[in-house]
């Protein structure tokens, strides 16, 4: 199965305004707000590494806990794609007050929903009728899996 990519993204950072900085290079000595255990935790540690800046992950399991927690305060930098990055700006109590900053550090292909397609074309409920079967994903006994990227 090949998946085509119909969205281009990339990892980035989410900063306060108020921290008066503009540039991803100048994040030294900082708290990232990260999700534990995806590619962006791998290409934060990376750039990190690269750049010979200091940062000191705070990881959560789950998207909304790291939004929160960098509202609180308890980070001084969120990191996700940018598109993750700017949806989730709106979740935050003050949005105008945080910015996306300029750099992009990976590449991230994205596809459609697989899932949600077959449902809404051929899928049980349309006049089609099909079961998914095989077009499961294999973790629901089909055989279609996402290629990895890293």
């Amino acid at each position: 199965m090949v998946y085509q990519t119909n969205f281009y993204d990339g990892q980035g950072f989410m900063i306060r305004k108020a921290a008066n900085i503009n540039s991803a290079k100048k994040l030294n000595n900082v708290k990232v707000c990260v999700e534990t255990g995806t590619t962006t935790e791998l290409n934060l540690r990376d750039y990190f590494k690269a750049n010979k800046l200091k940062y000191e992950p705070v990881a959560f399991t789950k998207a909304d806990e790291a939004v929160a927690a960098y509202d609180a305060g308890r980070c001084d930098v969120y990191t996700t794609d940018k598109s993750g990055l700017a949806a989730n700006r709106t979740k935050t109590k003050n949005p105008a007050d945080h910015i996306i900053l300029p750099e992009t550090i990976s590449k991230e292909p994205l596809g459609p929903n697989y899932g949600e397609s077959y449902e809404a074309n051929v899928g049980p409920k349309t006049p089609v009728g099909l079961a998914r079967g095989l077009n499961a994903s294999w973790r629901k006994g089909g055989i279609l899996y996402a290629p990895p990227v890293r």
